[in-house]
Order: structure tokens, then sequence, then C-alpha cells
């Protein structure tokens, strides 16, 4: 099965256009009005296609016919294409769907806690995607003047928002850091407090890329801990580097006076996980975590979303909560500042 825009017994129809499966042409007669009106129609055209890919793959998953992967594979579609659409698909029921707004604009903000206010804030100001991007910068920078809890932790998780200096925006895809969420310099990061809400006696899990080992390693002895050893996370799928393409990354463990796991079981070194959106990292982590240190109190630094026996210091999510108890059922503290 061939994957065009129409069916290829319906000509997609654009005034001052000559249509084929494989392309278009301009008649001589283009004028810029008419260039302009097909602009739009294409634009509505790989919006709905986008939706359909992605509603297409879930779709089959959920009726037992096949996986992401075995649906790209069938239908020739770029494995990445399925999984990105499918993940933005499922992240948004279809009611929830702007038909003002494109696709891309609903894949900047999936998985956020105010997804809907900031879809509601594009299509009142009629934003790009671009400046929806600009929008969240600005918000996340608010939630980042969120000042860290007063208490001491045992266990410490911690996705720092790196700073590459990077301008890799648009290359095969991919975009720079600065594009999804609002950086931090290494000596921003290493002057945080986060030595005065660590227990005498706690452990940090701190993640970082290859090319910012060096940076990782400052902000562990910044921060009062010393490294002991770290375990990869394989991506299954690549992002493009400056050397290498880019499959993995390291989850450093330090420790901060003695702090060894609670429990003698041992997790493999190496972790295979497919990844998912731009920097964010699998939940299979947090388990891993709880599994080797059974006590907290446990807190998440530049957290995403709360999770349940965790507080969350939040930068994307725009969050600082305290959840009442890792068994309770109830949550209380919970300040949203997005």
């Amino acid at each position: 099965m061939s994957t065009t825009l129409v069916p290829q017994n319906r000509q997609l129809i654009l005034p001052g256009f000559k249509c084929s499966p494989v392309g278009l042409a301009a008649n001589k007669t283009l004028t810029q009005e008419q260039c302009d009106g097909a602009g739009r129609q294409l634009s509505h055209v790989d919006a709905r296609l986008s939706w359909y890919i992605g509603d297409f793959a879930n779709i089959r998953e959920d009726r037992g016919y096949g996986s992401h992967v075995e649906t790209a594979d069938r239908f020739n579609i770029a494995h990445q294409t399925v999984k990105n659409t499918a993940c933005v698909c499922r992240a948004f029921e279809q009611y929830r769907r702007r038909d003002r707004l494109t696709f891309g604009h609903h894949a900047e903000v999936t998985n956020r806690n105010d997804a809907d206010e900031l879809l509601d804030w594009c299509v009142a100001n009629n934003a790009s995607v671009q400046e929806l991007r600009a929008e969240k910068r600005h918000r996340q920078r608010e939630a980042a003047r969120i000042p860290p809890p007063e208490g001491k932790y045992r266990v410490l998780y911690a996705d720092s928002p790196w700073q590459y200096n990077d301008e890799r925006r648009g290359l095969n895809g991919y975009s720079a850091a600065v594009d999804h969420f609002p950086t931090m310099s290494l000596q921003e990061i290493c002057e945080l407090p986060i030595e005065d809400i660590a227990h005498d006696n706690s452990v940090l899990f701190l993640w970082t890329t290859s090319p910012l080992i060096g940076d990782a390693f400052q902000v562990v002895e910044a921060w009062g801990f010393e490294y002991k050893a770290n375990c990869v996370w394989n991506k299954a799928t690549h992002n493009v580097g400056h050397y290498f393409s880019v499959h993995h990354e390291h989850l450093l463990l330090c420790t901060r006076g003695s702090c060894t796991p609670d429990t003698p079981k041992q997790h493999n070194s190496v972790q295979c996980i497919e990844r998912a959106e731009h920097s964010r990292k699998p939940a299979e982590f947090y388990s891993l975590i709880e599994s080797m240190y059974t006590t907290g109190p446990y807190i998440e630094l530049f957290a995403r979303q709360p999770r349940w026996g965790w507080e969350a210091w939040g930068n994307e999510a725009g969050v600082y909560s305290r959840w009442s108890d890792r068994r309770g059922s109830s949550i209380h503290d919970v300040e949203y500042n997005g």
C-alpha cells in the first residue's frame, strides 16, 4: 500500500497547479493568491494526514492487528513518524483536538499539564508553533522561580536542563534543547541549593549526556555528592549528534555520606527502553530507583509532572507538589504555577 496524501482515484485540486502522484507543477498563470490558497489547503491536508496515521497505528495496536513497528513496516511509513504521531494521538482524544491548530501545535504540548490551556491560548492569539514555543519558554521560566522545598530528602533524582549552546534547529527533524525547555548554564545548575535539601546520608541519580559528562561531575561535586557508578539508557533509536549517532544517555549514581541500596537485588547497568519525545526519561527508571531505595523521602528536581510518592520541584510542568504518602490516597499542598 502506498502512502499518498489522497487516494489515487481522487485528484487533489489546487487552483493554479497541476497535481500528480509524484508532485506539483505550477501553471504559467499562477497568481500569488492561488499560491497562498494552495499553501493553506496543503497545511490542512498535512495536519489531517498526521492525525490519520497516528489514529490508524493506535487502532491497529488496540485491535491486536499489529504493533506500531509492524504498521510502519507493512505500510512503508517511517518508524519515527508512526511512533511520534501515535504518541500525540494517544495524548489527545479527538474532542480535545483543535481543528484551527496544526498537528504540530498539539505535538508541542503533549504530556504537559497545561496542554489545553496552551492550545486555547494559541487559538485566541492565532499563534504559530514558533510563538507557542516562546510562550512555553516564558511559562517555564516563571515556573523555575519556584524556590526549592525546605525539607530534607534521602533520594534525589534530577534531569538538569543542560545548556548545549546548540543551534541545530531543524536538522533532520531534530532541534536544539532550547526549543523544548529553558536551559540553564553550568554555573546556574551548580549554584542551586541542592546540598541544603539532601540528607547527610542520601543518594543522587543524575542524568547526563555524553558531551556533558565532565559538566555533570562538576554538578555532583557542587551539590555535595560523590560519584559511585552509572547506568546506561539504550534508547533503541538514535538522536543526531556532532560526532556519533547517539543512542544512549548516562544516569549517574552518586552518594552523600553512607547510602547503599536497601535491597541486594542488582539491575542491569544497561537498560534498553525505546525513547519517547525530546528529553523525557522512561518511567521505568522511577521503578528502578524505588526498588533500590525503598525508603524516602523522594524528590525529583526539574520534574515534568508529579509522581505518586515523590515530591516534585518542577520546571516544565510548572509545579511544586507534595504527595501525602507513598501508600496513601490523598494529596495536599499542590500548587500550579503554569
